[in-house]
């Protein structure tokens, strides 16, 4: 990567403004579905394939419905995500989103263990969920939601339909990873880090972000869960700064309830995709007091605070040492984006630059941002540094 893509100013910044980003990226949004679904129909159209819904399912193939939904996913996720880092911040996607970042195995273990620690929590909200009912002045608002939920629901049932392998293989594929992917780099990887930028508070952001992830599903009776679940996957994005982590699990859980529906399928039984249990009471306390600890780790982990002796012993070095030590800090910022910057740049350089978050998780405004290089490597960094302008200057932290 040029020197030119990593520079941070006004000069790379199209739009700085942090509310008109998020409206550029809600316009971005509509805009994207709207231009790729009218693609969509075209292409249906120019194949002869049928373009209402209820003639595509009754068509008994689904793999129109699965061109169009790569198609708006496309237009509507991954495409703003490609296009709006550099216009706001003059930094290529694959930097913004932290995918350059490696965690050690221990966070993808604990990550994969609280997936299934909140499994009960996610099965107990579902249910609160689904007894939720409106006053009887609202009565046809619940009956308008129940009927959006029943469409939605018969319409991911034939999306996922199928008992071969290859139709195994193609849900995994399109309904787990891609599904996952589009909307994990939307509002995790882009959404996130400009609402936090918004409102200048780390819990607000991931909170909104879930909020809007799970609202945008369009399915009332089971937001609670899906917002619980997005509050999960904010957070694992926001303290590994590594969107990998919050994607491999959003691909795992969708992946679970694909191939728990196929096998249904295969045995010829039914199985409706959202078939919950109700939670005994030891699983959902089990569940609280596990996801807790294990999110608790993991934030220790991320953010290197010392922890109970006990503990210290076994968890020494969860992000595993990077070539030895020690380390010297050579920039320390209150943006996240600025410290990721100048250290891509010091890699760039062939140093070995690390990112420490030692901002108070509780107070956003107190705690800085902190770039490490090992000490052998610290005159040459402040060198690349003041070589390069930055604007601040790192001898001053």
């Amino acid at each position: 990567m040029s020197m030119e893509e990593l520079e941070h100013n006004s000069k790379h910044r199209v739009i700085s403004s942090h509310s008109l980003q998020i409206i550029v990226v809600l316009a971005c949004l509509i805009l994207g579905y709207s231009i790729f679904g009218l693609l969509s129909i075209a292409i249906s159209a120019a194949f002869g394939w049928p373009i209402e819904q209820a003639e595509i399912m009754k068509s008994g193939s689904n793999n129109q419905l699965m061109v169009m939904q790569v198609l708006v996913t496309f237009g509507a996720f991954i495409l703003p995500a490609l296009i709006l880092p550099k216009l706001f911040f003059g930094v290529k996607t694959i930097n913004y989103l932290g995918l350059m970042r490696n965690n050690s195995l221990l966070i993808y273990v604990l990550a994969f263990l609280t997936l299934l620690s909140i499994d009960p929590i996610v099965n107990f909200t579902y249910f609160i969920n689904k007894s939720i009912h409106f006053p009887i002045w609202l009565a046809g608002l619940e009956a308008n939601f129940l009927e959006l939920e029943k469409q939605q629901t018969e319409t991911m049932q034939y999306f996922i339909a199928g008992t071969s392998y290859l139709a195994l293989i193609k849900n995994l594929l399109i309904v787990a990873f891609w599904a996952a992917l589009t909307e994990e780099v939307f509002f995790r990887g882009l959404l996130i880090p400009l609402l936090r930028n918004w409102t200048g508070r780390v819990h607000l952001s991931v909170w909104l972000g879930a909020f809007f992830f799970s609202a945008i599903h369009l399915q009332f009776f089971g937001f609670i869960p899906r917002f619980i679940l997005g509050l999960l996957f904010g957070y694992l994005f926001i303290w590994t700064g590594n969107l990998k982590v919050s994607l491999l699990l959003h691909t795992i859980n969708n992946g679970v309830q694909v191939y728990m529906v196929w096998l249904a399928s295969r045995a010829g039984t039914s199985l409706p995709i959202d078939q919950v249990t109700m939670p005994k009471a030891l699983a959902l306390g089990a569940g609280i007091l596990l996801t807790s600890c294990l999110m608790w780790l993991i934030y220790r982990i991320t953010h290197r605070v010392p922890m109970p002796n006990r503990l210290s012993a076994l968890f020494s070095n969860p992000l595993g040492r990077i070539n030895g030590g020690p380390w010297a800090k050579v920039y320390a910022d209150t943006s996240a984006i600025q410290a990721e910057i100048i250290a891509a740049r010091l890699r760039n350089e062939g140093i070995d630059a690390t990112v420490i978050n030692k901002k108070s998780s509780v107070y956003n405004n107190f705690g800085l941002i902190e770039v490490m290089v090992k000490k052998e490597d610290y005159d040459l960094a402040i060198s690349v540094l003041n070589e390069e302008d930055t604007s601040s200057n790192p001898s001053e932290y």
